[in-house]
């Protein structure tokens, strides 16, 4: 039901905005199958402090898209599947998780970029590592509302549906929307935090040359949460922005003025720089500050560094801190980071390092959680078909007590793909 319900959703938004549609050309279509089979020994799963059990848990993952795609549009469509199975005296045997599905479509013409996703998905929390669902996109997180609250056991189903525009990119004038819905439910949760919420997001930017390299940014956001069993939340948000445009980069300056409903009204101050690195790197990186009446300024930042460094090799970081309210209206302060490290060794085999870094603070309270992940993993191309990835990592969450965990991690994979 709610799988049709999303579906649904966007199907009526993209009617609503007039999409064009994907024209099917010969050879445009595909379809792809991944198959994924893993085992990973995991000590203290649940990041209890002081616990030393082990678990040792077997996957298989199924994933099976269809795409067409077209010079100036896409479709595609993805469903996947996961059997899982804990191993020892006390296992219970496979169970079937991780159901999700997810349409995505895109169109880009001469003049404007349009796109629409929706999706959903249902996972078990007690499988469940928290930090994998922190998401990067074009540079941005998206961090999920409940990411410091995930324990026990049960299940947790998420749905999301987005549309967004961009018209005049490239012009004197332009301007774009971005509008988006998500849900969090839960079934047999062993837990009282986790309560079932929604939240909508929309936004509204635009763009106007005042000469050949400076221009003036205009956005209005809005957003509203509404969490079971306490009223709705809402938060608006005006900003004004100047960039100046330059060969190998930019450089720019913004003013935002925020206006909760439940919560002190916030003025964030900017200042950012875009510069290329060379043929092989580039670094973005905005400074700021956010004053809050009652709990004083606290620092602002974003960061999106890409390098290659040598032929073999690839270094990435990102970095976002800022001020915000969750779906209760409280105003916190959070901190995401991701940095990665790849290098190829030969044809066949890769090495990569990689952490992740959350931490939400909830300002004039005290409260902070933090989790951090270490991942270490070599990647081996065993046939023209199949890839080994063996690795190691450790996570650690820091709430009223430290708590840390161990993993190692071995799994064989391959796909299918081909034209129709």
């Amino acid at each position: 039901m709610r799988v049709s319900r999303s579906l649904l959703l966007l199907g009526a938004a993209m009617t609503a905005l007039g999409l064009p549609a994907v024209a099917q050309e010969a050879g445009g279509k595909r379809m792809r199958l991944d198959l994924s089979q893993g085992l990973r020994v995991t000590t203290n799963p649940d990041l209890d402090p002081g616990a030393d059990e082990t678990e040792t848990v077997a996957t298989t993952d199924l994933g099976f898209t269809i795409s067409t795609e077209t010079r100036r549009a896409s479709l595609a469509m993805t469903l996947g599947a996961q059997l899982v199975g804990e191993l020892g005296d006390d296992s219970g045997g496979l169970e079937f998780d991780r159901p999700s599905a997810r349409l995505d479509y895109g169109y880009r013409g001469p003049a404007a970029e349009l796109g629409a996703f929706a999706s959903i998905n249902r996972q078990n929390i007690e499988y469940l590592r928290a930090l994998e669902l922190i998401e990067l996109q074009d540079g941005s997180f998206e961090v999920p509302e409940d990411l410091d609250d995930l324990e026990g056991s049960g299940y947790r189903v998420s749905s999301r549906v987005g549309v967004n525009g961009d018209f005049g990119r490239d012009d004197l004038f332009g301007w774009g929307f971005d509008l988006r819905g998500s849900d969090l439910s839960y079934e047999d949760v062993t837990t009282d935090q986790l309560e079932d919420s929604r939240r909508y997001n929309a936004r509204l930017y635009s763009h106007m040359d005042l000469t050949r390299t400076l221009r003036l940014t205009g956005r209005l956001r809005y957003v509203l949460s509404d969490k079971e069993g306490a009223s709705a939340t809402d938060t608006t948000e005006y900003g004004l922005g100047l960039t100046a445009l330059r060969p190998t980069g930019e450089y720019r300056a913004t003013v935002s003025f925020t206006t909760p409903d439940r919560a002190e009204d916030r003025v964030t101050v900017t200042a950012g720089v875009t510069q290329e690195l060379g043929r092989t790197g580039e670094i973005s990186l905005d400074l700021g500050a956010s004053s809050i009446h009652d709990d004083g300024t606290e620092l602002v930042a974003t960061l999106a560094f890409e390098m290659q460094p040598t032929r073999t090799s690839r270094v990435t970081a990102y970095l976002d801190r800022e001020v915000g309210q969750d779906n209760d209206g409280e105003t916190i302060l959070s901190t995401t980071a991701r940095a990665g490290w790849q290098m190829t060794y030969d044809p066949l085999t890769q090495f990569g390092l990689f952490a992740t870094y959350a931490d939400t603070e909830y300002l004039g309270e005290g409260d902070d959680t933090s989790q951090l992940g270490l991942t270490a993993s070599m990647d081996r191309q065993l046939t023209r078909d199949w890839q080994l990835s063996v690795g190691a990592g450790r996570t650690l969450r820091d709430d009223s007590d430290l708590a840390a965990s161990n993993s190692v991690f071995l799994t064989m994979s391959r796909d299918w793909d081909g034209r129709f």
